[in-house]
């Protein structure tokens, strides 16, 4: 994800709030929670209380890591550019998106394949149903072919 936000680093006023907001926005992360990124996203915030930062600087850093719960489009551009490249994964080549997902599998280990699988493929389907996956025309035109192929290959395995 580093990686893909480089890439579009300009596009960010708050280049150190981006960062701090990536290496916060999976900081909690339990497989049988559905609250890791407000958690991560309060956790990075309260770092960032105890470092002084203006409280506008820790409210954006908040929201881009909540964002990425639900990956909508968000009014503030900066936003966009960082959930698209948390989604990024989605338009990789076929190979790396089928490790991708069999990690996933590995994760909810503990879930047995009749609650997983529907689980899954309601998470696929989100996405799939979702006009635009990706929310600005840099990620857009890079991955949203291969990331809706990609999709509809993974949900071939769950029907």
């Amino acid at each position: 994800m580093y990686e893909k936000l480089t890439q579009v680093r300009s596009r960010f006023s708050d280049w150190d709030i981006a960062v701090v907001a990536l290496f916060y926005h999976d900081f909690v992360y339990h497989v049988s929670r559905k609250d890791n990124e407000e958690r991560s996203a309060l956790s990075g915030a309260q770092v960032l209380r105890r470092l002084n930062v203006d409280p506008e600087r820790v409210y954006l850093c908040q929201e881009m890591i909540q964002a990425t719960k639900t990956h909508q489009l968000h009014s503030h551009a900066a936003i966009n550019y960082f959930t698209d490249a948390d989604l990024s994964v989605l338009g990789a080549p076929s190979e790396v998106y089928t490790r991708y997902y069999r990690n996933i599998r590995k994760e909810y280990w503990l879930y047995p394949d009749f609650l997983y699988k529907p689980g899954r493929k309601k998470v696929v389907m989100h996405f799939l149903d979702m006009p635009q996956i990706f929310k600005t025309d840099y990620f857009f035109q890079q991955f949203e072919q291969q990331a809706r192929l990609n999709l509809r290959a993974e949900l071939m395995r769950y029907t």
